[in-house]
């Protein structure tokens, strides 16, 4: 979102009447926050089988960063299908079997991204030793970015086996029996910190 650069805020504020408190940085903080993101996709596929037997399976991954620092998601993927012809395929069992875990990692976008557009410009983003400038009148979204996680782990396993059995020409008796089993934990962590908010 286009705010005032340094010299441009200085100027602005001075114009308008302002009491400017200038600490002679010149910070893009929308740039200190964010980053170009990219995602990795990774997948491997196999299939085979023989007479009366066919099978296919895949394993997947991906990784997406956040356009947000601290922000990133891992998803893990895997499947496996089997066929299985018997008694001159009057018997056919069909497996079914998918998982996926799932990792994402939030920063605190409650009040950071505000906190980026509506902060001072001319406030530095780092100390003299690299560290996140602290400020007397607001929080550095850096410490937010660094003092907050939130982590959440789904998993989830869907998974069914039909078998049919053709009684008579014509006629097929076919079972379906299946599972959705998902399972998540999030974990929301505030670092303790001596620094006041």
């Amino acid at each position: 979102i286009p705010v005032l650069e340094a010299d441009e805020f200085r100027t602005k504020v001075v114009e308008i009447g302002g009491q400017l408190t200038d600490l002679n940085g010149s910070t893009d903080w929308q740039k200190e926050i964010t980053r170009t993101a990219y995602t990795w996709n990774h997948n491997l596929t196999f299939g085979g089988g023989s007479e009366g037997l066919t099978y296919f399976a895949s394993l997947g991954l991906q990784d997406q960063e956040g356009v947000l620092k601290n922000n990133d998601l891992k998803r893990y993927t895997g499947r496996i299908n089997v066929i299985q012809k018997l008694l001159n395929d009057r018997l056919i069992i069909d497996l079914n079997l998918n998982a996926t875990n799932t990792v994402s990692d939030r920063p605190n976008i409650e009040g950071i991204i505000g906190n980026a557009l509506s902060l001072n410009p001319t406030y530095p983003a780092y100390d003299a030793e690299g560290k996140p400038s602290v400020f007397p009148d607001v929080t550095n979204p850096l410490f937010q970015l660094a003092k907050y996680n939130d982590i959440t782990n789904t998993t989830r396993i869907i998974g069914n086996i039909s078998p049919s059995f053709e009684i008579i020409k014509g006629l097929v008796y076919k079972l379906n029996l299946g599972v959705d089993v998902s399972s998540s934990d999030r974990d929301v962590q505030s670092v303790p910190s001596t620094i006041p908010q």
